[in-house]
């Protein structure tokens, strides 16, 4: 589901998960384990904006086995081949302005190539 070249950035501004790679990213999936949240589900709840083929902004929520529950922005970058994510931005969910900005500017770049 990852690309090998996957970078996660968190622009959240109260609880953020540091930026990283695909080993970190993977990484905090054992840290939930370990502190008995158990595995997390991703449910897309809403397509908010798509660029292209490669670019999709959708709003999201998180459920923890222990109860707890987020919701938030993603803002995802699939592969040329759209098996994989190779990038994914978070936002709070109140920053739509900040993702649909975020997301026609990486359109551009991948324009550019």
């Amino acid at each position: 589901m990852l690309a090998d070249g996957f970078t996660r950035e968190d622009r959240r501004r109260l609880i953020a998960m540091p930026s990283g790679d695909v080993d970190s990213y993977l990484n905090s999936f054992d840290a939930w384990y370990e502190i008995g949240d158990g595995q997390p589900r991703f449910n897309v709840a809403e397509v908010i904006g798509v660029r292209g083929e490669r670019l999709a902004l959708t709003r999201a929520r998180v459920d923890y086995a222990s109860g707890q529950a987020s919701e938030l922005l993603y803002l995802f970058q699939f592969d040329q081949g759209i098996g994989q994510v190779e990038r994914q931005v978070a936002f709070d969910l109140d920053d739509v302005d900040a993702a649909v900005a975020e997301l026609d500017k990486m359109q551009a770049a991948l324009e550019r190539l």
